[in-house]
């Protein structure tokens, strides 16, 4: 049975609609008072306390857009009030947020493994697969990645034999 991996290909339509209620909530803020107010926060707050409706195609999403709009929708305005109140009091608002640019580095490195296997279709879900053929041929003298220019087997005088790099007699 194949493990499943957290992916984009789903979402929490509770998200798009708490973004869209803390932007609508905080334009009523006064402009001194939304300083002291992070939206992150807001939002965090709010999520945490809804019940999430998630989708994985279009018609799923309006579906399930439409149903938070109905059934939830007094509730989600009730939960970002309650957000904007309980960060306004929390002296732990000022926390340092997540620093997600790891995901930026993840991404560049994902960029370069496709480049230099020639594989634009590599995604972290298959990359263990891909890699492990890769290696697998590479060992039996069929690499199939494109050498990085400073890599040794981008130099001509060298040869896979036996899975091993050799000299070109």
């Amino acid at each position: 049975m194949k493990k499943v991996r957290p992916k984009s290909s789903w979402i929490n339509v509770m998200e798009s609609l708490v973004v869209e209620e803390v932007e609508r909530q905080l334009q009523k803020v006064a402009l001194r008072q939304k300083s002291f107010i992070a939206p992150d926060a807001v939002a965090t707050y709010a999520l945490n306390r809804l019940k999430p409706l998630y989708a994985n195609s279009i018609r799923g999403y309006e579906c399930q857009e439409q149903l938070a709009r109905r059934e939830f929708g007094s509730t989600i305005e009730l939960a970002v009030r309650q957000g904007i109140a309980a960060v306004e009091r929390d002296p732990l608002r000022m926390a340092q947020p997540l620093d997600l640019q790891e995901d930026g580095k993840a991404e560049q490195a994902l960029r370069a493994m496709k480049r230099i296997l020639q594989r634009q279709d590599l995604d972290w879900e298959n990359l263990p697969d891909v890699l492990e053929e890769a290696l697998n041929g590479a060992s039996h003298g069929q690499p199939t990645w494109r050498p990085r220019e400073a890599s040794p087997l981008a130099n001509p005088s060298l040869h896979w034999t036996h899975g091993r790099l050799r000299s070109r007699p």
